[in-house]
């Protein structure tokens, strides 16, 4: 799982921008709202990928790509690698 993290205001400002752009805008107090419910929400996404579970800081949108791409690394060489799990081998099989 990729989550892609923003600073409040930096979503705040990225939500007007959008709206300043012609594109859809939620206001200030959704964004807030909804930020907080993800930020809140990570812990059991974290437990349940683990290793894989990369979270971008988008922050400094200059560093994204170089990010990214790390993370790109890891993701293709783990998809490279045959699961173990025995439910995952019979459904590979059947499909």
């Amino acid at each position: 799982m990729v989550y892609v993290n923003l600073s409040l205001e930096g979503s705040i400002a990225a939500d007007k921008q959008r709206g300043l752009d012609g594109d859809r805008t939620i206001g200030p107090e959704l964004v807030t709202t909804k930020w907080k419910e993800l930020q809140s929400g990570l812990d059991p996404y974290k437990k349940s990928f683990g290793k894989l579970f990369f979270e971008v800081d988008n922050s400094v949108r200059e560093k994204t790509p170089h990010i990214i791409r790390k993370v790109l690394n890891v993701i293709v060489k783990w998809s490279k690698i045959m699961p173990k799990n025995k439910a995952a081998q019979t459904w590979m099989k059947n499909n």
